[in-house]
C-alpha cells in the first residue's frame, strides 16, 4: 500500500484453485488460509505460492452422522487467525471449526447456530435441513488475544465463542441480534460488536450486559453487508446502496457517505499503517506441509487450466 491518497500496487497474483473462494485469511510465517465452494481449507504459502496443507474435513465429516455433509454442504465461507497456529472456520455445513495450521490437523468441531426451528415457517416445519441449518457467515475477534470470538449466521443470532482450550471449543452464549439473516459482524470496541442484516440494519451491542445491550441501531438504504471499526464511537459500513458510511454510533450521527464503486459492497476491513512497516513481518516464511510436490501445485495449475479455457472461449465466441 502507498501513501493515503495514492495508488497502491499489486505484487502477486496467486492461482489457488479453479473454485471459488470465499475467505481468506493473513496466518503467521507468510502464510495465508483460504476456503471456497469446494469444501477445502487450504494453507498456502505467501512465498511460493504452493500449498502446503489441504484439508477435506469440512466436505468429509461432521456431526450427526454426517448428515450435513450427505445434504451437500460443507462450503467454507469465512475464517480467522485466532493466535499463533490457531485458525478457525465457518461453513454451511454449520459448524465451526479449529485447526492447528502448522500440524495440517482438525482440533474441534462444534454446532453453535441452531436454524431457525419453527419459525421457519409452515413448509419448512419437520424437515431438519429447513429448521436446523444455518450456515456460518462471518468471524470476528472480542479482543480476548484470540482466546474468544464471534460468529453469525442467517439464522439471525451471533454466537459467542470460547477458544482457549482449541481441543474444547465451547458455545459461551447465543443471542437473536436481527429479524432477518445477519451477513456481517465486527469488532467495535472494548466489549462491542457491531452487526449487519437483511432487515436493513446495522446495530451496535454491548457484550458487557447479559443479555447483551443494544446500543444503536442504524436504518440503512439497501442491505449493508459489513462494517468495520474507525474508533471507539465510530463505525464504517459496506452499504448495498454502493455507499460507504462513516457514522457515530455514540451520537447516533452520520458523519459522512460517498459513493465508493458502481456496485454493492460485499465487504470492508480495517487498514492500519504500522502493517506496512517491514520490521512487523516475519522474516523467515514457515513451511510446514503435508502436500509436496507435484501436488502442492496441481490445485494452482487446473486453476490456470481452466482459466484459459474460458478466455479462449470467449475469443473465438461464434454463433451456431
Amino acid at each position: 500500500m502507498g501513501e493515503p491518497g495514492t495508488e497502491g500496487q499489486l505484487l502477486f497474483t496467486y492461482w489457488i484453485n479453479m473454485y471459488p473462494m470465499k475467505a481468506v485469511c493473513a496466518l503467521p510465517g507468510q502464510r495465508a488460509g483460504v476456503g471456497g465452494l469446494d469444501k477445502t481449507v487450504r494453507i498456502f504459502s505467501l512465498v511460493t505460492g504452493c500449498t502446503l496443507f489441504r484439508l477435506t474435513d469440512h466436505k468429509d465429516v461432521g456431526p450427526e452422522r454426517n448428515y450435513f455433509q450427505k445434504e451437500g454442504c460443507g462450503a467454507v465461507w469465512c475464517m480467522l487467525h485466532l493466535r499463533n497456529n490457531l485458525m478457525a472456520s465457518g461453513s454451511d455445513d454449520c459448524t465451526v471449526r479449529l485447526w492447528d495450521v502448522d500440524r495440517g490437523k482438525c482440533l474441534s468441531t462444534v454446532i453453535g447456530h441452531r436454524g431457525y426451528g419453527e419459525e421457519i415457517g409452515e413448509p419448512g416445519v419437520g424437515w431438519k435441513l429447513s429448521e436446523r441449518f444455518a450456515t456460518v457467515i462471518k468471524l470476528c475477534h472480542l479482543g480476548q488475544d484470540g482466546l474468544q470470538f464471534a460468529s453469525c449466521s442467517y439464522d439471525r443470532t451471533v454466537v459467542i465463542w470460547d477458544a482457549s482450550e482449541p481441543s474444547d471449543l465451547k458455545v459461551l452464549r447465543c443471542f437473536k441480534a436481527h429479524g432477518n439473516g445477519i451477513l456481517g459482524l465486527a469488532y467495535a470496541g472494548e466489549e462491542k460488536i457491531v452487526t449487519c442484516s437483511g432487515d436493513k440494519s446495522v446495530k451496535i451491542w454491548d457484550l458487557s450486559a447479559d443479555p447483551p445491550e443494544l446500543k444503536c441501531d442504524i436504518a440503512t438504504r439497501g442491505i449493508a453487508s459489513d462494517a468495520c471499526m474507525v474508533d471507539e464511537e465510530t463505525v464504517l459500513i459496506a452499504g448495498g446502496d454502493a455507499t460507504i458510511r462513516v457514522y457515530n454510533w455514540q451520537q447516533d450521527k452520520e458523519v459522512k457517505q460517498f459513493y465508493a464503486h458502481d456496485m454493492t459492497l460485499q465487504c470492508c476491513t480495517p487498514f492500519f499503517q504500522h502493517q506496512n512497516d517491514p520490521q512487523n513481518w516475519t522474516e523467515k516464511p514457515i513451511m510446514y506441509q503435508n502436500v509436496t510436490y507435484p501436488q502442492n501445485e496441481e490445485d494452482s495449475k487446473a486453476a490456470l487450466e481452466q482459466m484459459r479455457r474460458v478466455l479462449y472461449n470467449a475469443l473465438h465466441y461464434s454463433e451456431v
